[in-house]
């Protein structure tokens, strides 16, 4: 009861921030990978309540094999949530202000093992990530000996179509030289009405107490079938594949695409590579045994009609997602010239960096 009563009172702190992004003319709440995983963790198998920080070694590569990266959002950067007018969405305000917000040395996440990050670009038909283009601007012109693969993703709404969704995307990122795009599905979770709440399914429903009073949130994707849910993911990935000439990658929660997706997205789960999120207990991946790497690598679970391909030569652009609590040896965020350490996701690839770059640079 402890324990349930501490999860409760995290879930309400990092939920009230998370309210304060809310703008009246954009009905996408932006909530962190952690503020997710809390809120649904109980309906979601996939998801654990309690796992234990990764410390990233100095060279990860040759401590585990494969190839490592991140992905990042404003939510690495953001410095502090008290700060007047730091969680204001205005562009305009937010970059007069450089006290709300740290960056990222990217050389430094490349010289302790890193190489590739993907960065949240937008969601929804109109909101879009006010760190990307900062990020995006760095990591172009990193020099050689420190260069990351770098992408962008969209995190997908329930609201409005895919097609618009995907120009909002491609108004932002546009083309060049990057990996492959990536469609974030998900829980599309949004604080609602009281009569909207009780119409949420109760498995798709949370509240949680602000100082306001009590708020309630849905995972807006009850009000779309399964069908359609692949009709919106179809629009997005088909037009970015047309447009960017790279197919793009699917990021979901086994858990979730079961429930929502299931069978309806059996040829998604053919056509399309899997960015799969799904976090160990011991805060270490699945391939270790006793400490030490196993002979074979070892992906998580993938949703019902997903595989991986056979054999030992590993030609595929899946991802895996194992922590959301990633530590780096050497703090990589700087807050007003200081290091400041704070969790941050970090993803495996597995198989090494030369395989990583065909496949996620290539063009089919």
């Amino acid at each position: 009861m402890r324990f349930l009563g501490y999860v409760s009172c995290c879930l309400a702190f990092f939920l009230f921030q998370a309210l304060a992004t809310a703008t009246a003319d954009d009905v996408h709440e932006d909530f962190s990978p952690a503020e997710l995983r809390l809120l649904w963790q109980p309906f979601a198998p996939g998801l654990k309540a309690v796992a234990k920080p990764f410390d990233i070694p100095p060279n990860p590569e040759a401590v585990y094999g494969g190839t490592f990266g991140l992905d990042v959002s404003h939510h690495n950067t953001d410095r502090s949530l008290r700060l007047c007018g730091c969680r204001d969405e205005r562009r305009d305000c937010y970059e007069r202000m450089p006290s709300c917000s740290c960056e990222i040395d990217w050389k430094s996440v490349r010289h302790q093992g890193m190489r590739f990050v993907f960065l949240k670009a937008t969601q929804g038909a109109s909101w879009t990530d006010w760190a990307f283009l900062e990020n995006w601007k760095k990591l172009s012109s990193l020099p050689d000996n420190s260069k990351i693969f770098y992408g962008a993703y969209h995190f997908l709404s329930s609201n409005g179509s895919g097609t618009k969704q995907v120009e909002n995307f491609l108004r932002l990122v546009g083309g060049g030289e990057q990996i492959r795009p990536v469609l974030d599905v998900e829980w599309d979770s949004q604080y609602v009405s009281r009569t909207e709440y009780n119409r949420c399914p109760s498995k798709r429903r949370r509240t949680v107490p602000t100082r306001n009073g009590t708020r309630f949130i849905c995972d807006m994707w009850y009000r779309r079938s399964p069908a359609q849910i692949v009709r919106v993911i179809e629009e997005w990935a088909g037009e970015v594949e047309n447009r960017l000439k790279q197919k793009p990658i699917i990021y979901t929660n086994k858990s979730w695409w079961e429930s929502y997706v299931g069978s309806a997205g059996l040829q998604l789960m053919e056509n399309y590579f899997v960015w799969i999120a799904r976090y160990p207990l011991s805060g270490k991946p699945r391939w270790l045994r006793n400490g030490k790497p196993q002979n074979r690598w070892g992906m998580p679970p993938l949703p019902k009609n997903a595989s991986y391909p056979a054999g030992m030569k590993y030609e595929s652009g899946h991802v895996w997602q194992f922590t959301e609590d990633g530590r780096f040896n050497r703090p990589v965020r700087i807050c007003a010239g200081t290091p400041r350490r704070k969790s941050i996701d970090v993803n495996w690839y597995p198989a090494e960096v030369t395989q990583f770059e065909k496949f996620m640079t290539n063009t089919q």
